[in-house]
């Protein structure tokens, strides 16, 4: 049973990869789509900012390099 993730950390790729590790049998993770740049953050309002390109290749490299 993986992990509980605490709320307002959906985000945090790393927390879902981590508590993917203690599910039986073991199988590999990777989050293939956390964002796509220059949409909103909240994806529902203009007025959050925005995804950038540093944080898309920040998600990426965290879901290669956590599992």
């Amino acid at each position: 049973m993986p992990l509980p993730i605490p709320d307002g950390t959906e985000e945090d790729v790393l927390m879902y990869v981590d508590s993917a590790t203690v599910r039986q049998p073991l199988r590999p993770v990777l989050d293939g789509e956390p964002s796509y740049e220059d949409i909103p953050q909240g994806l529902h309002s203009d007025l959050e900012p925005r995804w950038n390109d540093l944080d898309i290749r920040r998600y990426a490299y965290w879901s290669v390099f956590a599992g």
